[in-house]
């Protein structure tokens, strides 16, 4: 917390830094979110699959 900058350095930090402590574990953290664009960049994928890979593939396999 301290290098973040959520408190600042300096006397009391330990007493600031254990009610942060005991305010997260009581309600927990906002949620971020940050894998959604990955979860529906991988859903398209496998419903839509990668046409120039799946051509790459099959030229390769036609080249033998």
């Amino acid at each position: 917390m301290i290098s973040h900058g959520i408190i600042s350095d300096g006397k009391g930090t330990s007493k600031l830094v254990r009610l942060m402590q005991n305010r997260i574990m009581q309600s927990g953290t906002r949620g971020v979110g940050f894998m959604a664009k990955a979860a529906e960049a991988a859903e398209k994928v496998l419903r839509e699959g990668v046409p120039k890979t799946e051509q790459e593939i099959h030229d390769l396999w036609e080249r033998g």
